[in-house]
């Protein structure tokens, strides 16, 4: 093949740092995919050049040991951190003369290898050293890379095969030597040393004692381009052609797996082997297959996949899986916590609305639009009308005592299912009416059906009879149904509240009596009998004595909404709304209702836990079941979710943390053991990093720069520190992170520094001053001893004077101390001075205390493409443009750090805050300032508020670190923008 879209093996490198990357993980082992699942069911995102890629084509993939992910572009060497993609190409990395990373390398040291376009490069402390044909290398299009046991390196090239040693190419073999195709796609080494060669044009080869022997059609083999190789743990050799499919080599027999045994396509770009054994297969215009226990899957573009193409394939060290693809950029699978089930694994709608299982063990699903689902022996069946269903918008499903299914629909009311049969209840059969909200079997086996405006229904034997509001039910429209242990029935009305029903007669619970909101969702039993109550907006009740007890966002519950509310073996009430899932202990509940405790901590999941759409189904009941194998089942926008709370995966790694840059008054300080610090403003920034990629969005920080913080700062998932002003002395900035799952790396990052002072900071300086103002002092006595009776009142003038001036004086150093020196606005000193006085002062009045965070957006392109005078006088202008705008006596601009502002805004409620910080950000954008990298081409600000009002519990670093993270979403949504944090409840604050 004269043209092939990925010239770097493949992911070749990574198969070959797969020893490494285990060893890196030994401390933390983690389970690969979960083959149990169907290929589509992982959770899957993707990147592109929108997100940071600097092209779309990922020839290759590697994770080196330090926990980076490396990728391979035509246009740059790509490291990602789960959050940043960081791009070394000719034009910023010295050293490295090309910038199409064709294939990638970790060798058993620790350095990392780059094969190039433009020849072979060791990237070891941040340089790039090249090797190219003026080293020896027989072609600077490099292929592939390998590692032999010695520690040596072949390399595959366009132009032969060469192999690295002690710092030199020290051999090379061509056509001359046996080798039938200067161009080596692939290179492998066997468990036995022996070095197997993929070719284009001339097939497989395996170089052993310094021959090469070709294996051809007598040997078995028909392939004439080989595009990768694997040696997998069982000591199998995988083969990847072009047209032949993939080959597996065994005790010197080829097997062949092609298209016709379930192969995506017969075109192989990529091999990777996961540590449980199963094998991935990148495929030419097939998209991506799994071969596990002889059963081939694919994972097509129909599917989600971004591109049919896939050249890299690399597992990671917490078991997912990464794809490279030739224009559709990097691609990722993992095992989420959640299991979903969607049309495309048969279901015949993604918009399911209720969830049922009934006593045979089959789940029944309700669609919007597509009838009812049957989910059995893995396998779904679909009823609509076509079957005889009155209607194909299911909203709700339940079983009687006699072992029918019933079928609520939305507007063409209620089925019974007999056999394969269905026979449809309308008004005209006395049905109140056509629209059923949910239906409940109680122990007795009577059905009972919730309507939309037509009351409470009984069925018995065919026959309805109806309770309306004329009964005493307080609404006509009934949303949920429960039976306590006591066989009295509990309805859930839409504004009604919550209805008792007890010897045919109803009484009702209101916000009156104590219940939060009168729309009522979802109702729950628990085994000690205390009933639980979700609603629409009000929070969560429970009904315990006759007393109701309302839980909300402000006491640690994830959302104010409950469309179901389920219970697991383990005590856990798991819940679901329109923002994703929830789980609270049911005793931290119990405990916060009795006092003994001030909050709950409730774990969400969402998206990034397996869900395709975080958006779940209610004001329908069941909005979820708990099935019979424990096993809790939720109904959302884009299929059912499934998760088993007994077997939920939790990422026991903790990730590793690297300090990536210190800046100490704006200039990098390369990483020393401790470095000296020219005196300076002692000003500094320190970006960090923590490399867990199961939910980056959910790795938080904390950090703590000894020698002057007394406590560590909960960072948040900030990944940048900010100090100003420091004095000098020996630091440590130290930085610590925890996983999506709270595993924390308790080591850590440090860099250690010395700020060394200024003459006049120094001990000898203040000696000097000290003799100078001794002998002052001593000649100031005695010419006061001479002159003290004819110049007594002039002396008394000179010292008041003097005094007046050191005082004056003192005042200004007092100025000084608390202004940042290149802004004139405070410094991060006064701000913490300002905040802590004006949060005990909201906390005696009783008044909100309102923070907004600012950062220049893309500051730092606008200061390497300006230089920093034109970046100091930005600095200036935007902090004069906010100081103008904040006109308030008590508001203060202060400069948190580098090209981070914040304002304090005492006595000011959240929509005042909103507004003010609204304002700011049309004030700096109308400035004008030209920025070419910047979207708008000006200058803008990113800005985030929070706002501490009275009551609960909390600090000024709390509101100080809700102002930031909403800053952090402001960035993240796309920059020149303002986002509002929680609401903030003020501490109280000890006397004195």
């Amino acid at each position: 093949m004269g043209s092939r879209w990925s010239e770097a093996g493949c992911g070749l490198a990574v198969r070959l740092a797969w020893s490494a990357i285990l060893f890196l993980f030994a401390g933390a082992p983690a389970r690969a995919l979960d083959p149990r699942n169907a290929i589509t069911q992982y959770a899957h995102q993707v990147w592109k050049t929108d997100n940071g890629l600097p092209q779309n084509s990922i020839q290759s993939i590697l994770q080196t040991r330090d926990g980076y992910l490396w990728l391979g572009t035509e246009r740059g060497l790509v490291r990602f951190d789960g959050v940043q993609f960081t791009v070394f190409d000719k034009g910023n990395a010295p050293g490295l003369v090309n910038s199409n990373a064709q294939a990638l390398l970790q060798d058993r040291a620790g350095n990392l290898w780059v094969g190039t376009w433009g020849g072979l490069h060791l990237y070891k402390d941040g340089r790039f050293t090249a090797y190219t044909t003026k080293e020896g290398l027989p072609n600077n299009r490099v292929l592939a890379i390998c590692e032999d046991g010695e520690g040596g390196l072949w390399i595959g090239t366009g132009g032969g095969i060469a192999r690295w040693r002690d710092g030199k190419i020290v051999a090379s073999y061509g056509a001359r030597d046996g080798l039938s195709s200067d161009t080596v796609w692939a290179l492998q080494m066997d468990r036995d040393g022996a070095l197997w060669v993929g070719t284009d044009g001339g097939g497989l080869l395996r170089f052993r004692d310094g021959r090469f022997t070709s294996f051809g059609r007598k040997q078995g083999f028909t392939a004439e381009i080989v595009q990768s190789l694997l040696v997998d743990s069982r000591g199998d050799l995988w083969i990847g052609t072009d047209g032949a499919g993939l080959v597996r080599y065994r005790e010197g027999r080829f097997t062949a797996f092609t298209a016709r045994e379930g192969l995506a396509s017969d075109s192989v770009e990529a091999i990777q082997e996961d540590r449980d054994g199963n094998l991935w297969i990148g495929n030419q215009s097939g998209g991506l297959s799994r071969l596990s226990d002889g059963t081939l899957s694919a994972f097509r573009p129909a599917d989600g996949l971004s591109d049919d193409t896939v050249l890299s394939i690399c597992e990671d060290g917490e078991g997912s899986l990464w794809i490279g693809t030739v224009a559709g950029g990097l691609n990722r699978l993992k095992d989420g916590k959640f299991t979903t089930y969607s049309r495309k694994e048969g279901l015949s709608s993604d918009r399911i609305r209720t969830i049922y299982e009934d006593r045979a063990g089959a789940v029944w699903l309700g669609t919007r639009g597509a009838g009812v689902n049957r989910f059995f022996g893995g396998r779904f069946t679909a009823y609509t009308e076509k079957d005889g269903l009155s209607g194909d918008f299911v909203r709700t499903v339940y079983e009687d005592g006699a072992g029918k299914l019933w079928i609520g629909t939305w507007g063409s009311g209620l089925n019974r299912r007999d056999g394969n049969r269905f026979r449809t209840f309308h008004e005209k059969d006395g049905l109140p009416s056509e629209i059923i909200r949910c239906l409940y079997r109680d122990r007795a086996g009577t059905l009972w059906i919730g309507t939309d405006d037509g009351g409470l229904v009984r069925e018995r034997v065919g026959e309805f009879t109806v309770y309306g509001t004329e009964d005493g039910l307080s609404a006509a429209t009934v949303l949920a149904i429960v039976e306590d242990r006591e066989g009295n029935l509990w309805v859930g009305t839409e504004g009604g509240g919550l209805n008792y029903f007890s010897n045919g007669k109803f009484t009702a619970y209101t916000t009156a009596d104590g219940l939060s909101d009168n729309t009522v969702l979802s109702l729950y039993e628990d085994s000690d009998g205390c009933l639980w109550v979700g609603t629409d907006g009000g929070g969560l009740n429970r009904l315990k004595n006759g007393k109701f007890t309302t839980f909300t966002r402000k006491d640690g519950l994830f959302d104010d909404v409950q469309y179901a509310i389920l219970e697991d073996g383990r005590g856990y009430l798991w819940m679901s709304c329109s923002r994703g899932i929830s789980r609270v202990r049911r005793q931290d509940l119990e405990e916060l209702a009795e006092g003994s405790r001030d909050s709950v901590s409730s774990v969400s999941f969402g998206r990034a836990d397996g869900m395709r759409s975080s958006e779940c189904s209610g004001f329908t009941q069941p909005a979820g079941w708990k099935s019979h194998d424990g096993r809790l089942w939720f109904p959302t926008v884009e299929g059912a979710v499934v998760i088993d709370p007994d077997r939920i995966k939790t990422n026991m790694r903790p990730p590793p943390v690297v300090i990536e840059q210190t800046r100490i008054d704006r200039r990098i300080v390369p990483r020393t053991a401790e470095a000296e610090i020219l005196p300076g403003r002692g000003d500094l920034e320190f970006h960090y990093t923590g490399l867990s990629f199961m939910d980056p969005d959910r790795v938080y920080f904390k950090y703590k720069l000894e020698g002057f913080d007394k406590e560590w700062t909960d960072a948040g998932t900030r990944r940048v520190a900010f100090y100003t002003n420091m004095p000098p002395g020996r630091y440590t900035f130290r930085v610590q992170a925890c996983n999506n799952d709270g595993v924390w790396n308790e080591t850590g990052d440090a860099v250690r520094f010395r700020l060394r002072p200024h003459f006049r900071q120094t001990p000898w300086f203040y000696g000097l001053c000290a003799v100078g103002l001794a002998l002052a002092g001593y000649g100031f006595v005695r010419l006061r001893v001479a002159r003290a009776r004819a110049r007594e009142g002039e002396l008394r003038e000179q010292v008041a004077e003097r005094t007046l001036q050191l005082e004056e004086a003192n005042i200004k150093l007092q100025q000084l101390s608390e202004i940042d020196s290149l802004t004139g606005v405070a410094n991060r000193r006064r701000f913490e001075v300002t905040l802590a006085r004006e949060w005990k002062r909201a906390f005696r009045d009783q008044l909100p205390l309102s923070l907004i965070m600012i950062d220049i957006d893309f500051f730092k392109d606008f200061n390497d493409a300006s230089g920093h005078q034109v970046g100091d006088q930005c600095l200036k202008r935007v902090a004069s443009e906010i100081r103008e705008a904040l006109t308030r006596p008590g508001d203060l601009l202060a400069r948190y750090g580098g090209e981070e502002f914040a304002a304090i805004l005492p006595s000011t409620p959240p929509r005042g805050a909103l507004a003010v910080a609204e304002q700011l950000r049309a004030r700096v954008e109308a400035m004008a300032t030209r920025h070419p990298q910047a979207p708008l081409g000006v200058v803008t600000i990113s800005l985030g508020v929070a706002t501490a009002e009275p009551g609960g519990g909390s600090s000024p670093e709390m509101l100080v670190a809700a102002a930031d993270e909403a800053l952090y979403r402001a960035k993240r949504a796309g920059r020149n923008r303002v986002e509002a944090a929680e609401g903030v409840r003020l501490a109280g604050w000890p006397s004195g």
